[in-house]
């Protein structure tokens, strides 16, 4: 019997299907004695034979890297109480990686770079501390001390307030004649939310001041992290699929740069406003010019509640004042009113420059927020945690909306122009008479 081959027939079958050009080999294959032609390897054969196998791994991978993420995020969930100091320090580094890399261009190793600057920073500490410090801590001591006498002299002038004015007072309702009645009986919810905020700052502050151990923590925690900056970054980007780490990786480094501009701009923005304070202060004549400028500076990182507190701060220390000399020229009496008033109507234009002026230039412009959705992200981030929130409401709702951008590409195309445009009027179609 001649010699058959299954060249022809498998040639001819995959021709019938449109695929004969898959064929790896043309060489004549001798029949096998039982009749059925050996199978004949091809292109497409590995390719089917190599794709389920590669998107098994790729969903094994992506459910391992999900079960991984859960089990993470219920961990730091339970140690919540001691994350604080290491996302400071996380944000440090990244504050301060653009810096080392710019000293690493210049031929200097990484862990050289952060020693240097190091080193800059504690110099510069220590000339605030040993410059300032004790003037600071005189003025705190003093304040401490006399802030009891303010609140008194501030009692004592409403209550001759109500008294004198008692009959016209009561025609409008109040028939308090004592502050303490005043405020316990007629203030309702605002002195409800008023003292909510209060009390959220106090503990803020509280807990602030007894976390001291964190002084030593967050530096130590921002050296190594800056160290191994890119090295933990890359790593947690290679943990997601090959295909989305450049993505990932445009992402994360835009979210980055986004915190780094509204921190960078609100560091500066704080001192320049505590510099700007302490010289109305001085002009002014006020008491304790240094710490309130410093109070002014901290508090201003509090969207709208801060600038409120430095107001009336400064005006019941200025209403408590002896009598001086104001403005070079303005002699002032012992318990003035008016001064006071002066007081607190120059802070507030200060105020009102730095929020139309001045914010706007040096940390609006870095996170490309619309101001609804900024006032959105202010009273989210209060309602849910507090101060906290409030002071990283703005980067954190930017980098959503970062996030929001890149997995909907459209929402931050522009919208299409007939969708702009004018309304046509629409045609009269009343019945002709």
């Amino acid at each position: 019997m001649p010699e058959k081959t299954a060249s022809g027939d498998a040639q001819g079958r995959l021709a019938g299907d449109g695929a004969a050009d898959a064929v790896t080999s043309t060489e004549s294959v001798p029949v096998a004695p039982g009749g059925a032609p050996p199978p004949v390897q091809t292109e497409i054969g590995i390719r089917v034979a190599a794709a389920p196998a590669a998107v098994q791994r790729d969903r094994q991978r992506q459910v391992m890297v999900a079960v991984a993420a859960a089990i993470a995020i219920w961990f730091l969930f339970q140690v919540r109480e001691i994350l604080p100091p290491f996302i400071v320090a996380g944000l440090l580094a990244a504050l301060l990686d653009p810096t080392v890399r710019h000293m690493e261009k210049s031929g200097r190793s990484r862990l050289y770079s952060v020693l240097v600057l190091y080193v800059f920073f504690i110099a510069m500490f220590g000339v605030v501390i040993v410059s300032v410090g004790p003037r600071v801590m005189e003025e705190v001591q003093d304040v401490s001390k006399n802030s009891q006498v303010y609140y008194q002299h501030v009692e004592n002038t409403a209550n001759r307030f109500l008294k004198k004015n008692a009959r016209l007072l009561s025609m409008a309702g109040v028939k308090e004649n004592r502050l303490d009645a005043l405020v316990s009986q007629r203030s309702g919810p605002v002195k409800h939310q008023i003292d909510e905020a209060l009390g959220a700052l106090t503990g803020f502050l509280s807990n602030a001041a007894s976390k001291a151990i964190w002084l030593i923590i967050i530096p130590i925690a921002t050296f190594f992290l800056l160290r191994d900056y890119p090295t933990i970054r890359a790593r947690a980007i290679g943990l997601f699929p090959t295909e989305s780490q450049p993505r990932l990786d445009a992402m994360s480094r835009q979210i980055v740069d986004v915190f780094i501009a509204y921190l960078r701009g609100l560091v500066k923005l704080c001192i320049v406003y505590g510099i700007a304070s302490y010289f109305v202060f001085l002009v002014l004549g006020l008491n304790y010019a240094l710490f309130m400028a410093i109070m002014a500076g901290l508090f201003y990182t509090i969207p709208y509640i801060g600038p409120f507190l430095t107001a009336a701060v400064v005006g019941v220390v200025a209403y408590s004042m002896d009598a001086h000399t104001a403005l070079l020229f303005w002699h002032v009496p012992a318990n003035s009113m008016p001064y006071a008033i002066t007081v607190i109507v120059i802070q507030i234009a200060v105020n009102q420059v730095f929020d139309q002026v001045v914010f706007p230039r040096i940390v609006g412009e870095s996170v490309g927020l619309h101001p609804v959705v900024t006032i959105f992200a202010l009273m989210a981030g209060a309602t849910m945690f507090s101060v906290w929130g409030m002071l990283l409401a703005v980067p954190v709702a930017a980098s959503i909306q970062i996030i929001v951008a890149y997995s909907f590409p459209r929402v931050s195309q522009p919208p299409p122009e007939y969708l702009l445009a004018e309304p046509e009027p629409l045609p009269d179609t009343a019945p002709a008479q």
